[in-house]
């Protein structure tokens, strides 16, 4: 998969810090029962996932298994269907599937997990291909995928637990280059119809590029499009929140931290609508 160039050292030391910070997180006593704000998930529910899914990164890194063993355990017979539908599947079986005597640990789990896929790919060069279940990507887009699902997951976590947690705008920025080498696999094909737009997206102080919607297709674009139909300028931490769907669209309009002109802004409002749910 394609998507922006990120400095994979830079990921790197931005997904060890952040497991440092979820280890500090779960370090003390915690009622796993607790609610997570916005999710149906409880608290143990959350660190089971989190637990799990840093587990499976490392274990595809070091090729312990395969992302076909991963589908054939957690999702089997989901082929046909969307992919956020068969990804729903695989984590909630895999949430089902953790020993919940395990959730007290869950910091340390998470720590020895994001330790072990950074021992297991120490070596690799930038260029080469990480198998995961989101598809066959570069190290530096798999390391930012990662370094994704720590900081919202970790917001995830502190909410649940009544603690802060906050995300730095340089490791927002870092998580949505990354993500665009996804984002032609995310796009709702039903959804999309005969719709053709350009996008021109700034993330402030961080990458500028360009969303193409043609065709039935979603292509991301390095360059910026001057003329084109929707300018959008995102502050990174916002931005990142609201495509993850733990912030309100509206709420980051309202803010000043997404704006949007052109002669269609309103695609800025229809862009997450053509996309799966992560």
């Amino acid at each position: 998969m394609g998507g922006l160039a990120v400095d994979l050292e830079e990921a790197r030391a931005a997904l060890a810090a952040v497991a440092r910070r979820i280890t500090a997180l779960l370090a003390d006593d915690f009622d796993s029962s607790r609610r997570v704000p916005g999710l149906d998930w409880t608290v143990g529910d959350a660190v089971a996932h989190v637990a799990s899914e840093t587990r499976s990164f490392a274990r595809l890194a070091s090729g312990e298994i395969t992302p076909e063993d991963m589908w054939n355990r957690y999702a089997p017979g989901t082929e046909a269907r969307p992919s956020n539908e068969r990804m729903a599947v695989l984590n909630a079986n895999e949430i089902a599937g953790f020993d919940r005597g395990q959730v007290s640990r869950g910091g340390e789990l998470v720590g020895a997990a994001i330790h072990d896929f950074l021992k297991a790919t120490a070596d690799w060069p930038s260029d080469r291909m990480f198998r995961g279940i989101e598809g066959d990507l570069e190290l530096p887009t798999a390391t930012c995928v990662v370094l994704g699902e720590m900081v919202i997951h970790g917001g995830d976590l502190a909410g649940g637990l009544g603690k802060p947690w906050v995300i730095r705008p340089d490791e927002a920025r870092l998580v949505l280059a990354g993500l665009t080498a996804l984002l032609p696999g995310m796009l709702d094909t039903t959804a999309v119809g005969n719709t053709r737009a350009t996008i021109d997206l700034r993330v402030r102080g961080g990458p500028r590029f360009s969303i193409w919607v043609h065709d039935g297709r979603l292509d991301v674009v390095a360059e910026p499009v001057e003329k084109a139909d929707c300018h959008i300028s995102a502050d990174p931490v916002a931005f990142l929140l609201v495509s993850a769907g733990r912030r309100s669209q509206l709420g980051g309009i309202l803010r000043g931290q997404l704006v949007a002109w052109g002669r269609r802004p309103w695609l800025a409002m229809q862009l997450s609508r053509l996309l799966l749910a992560p």
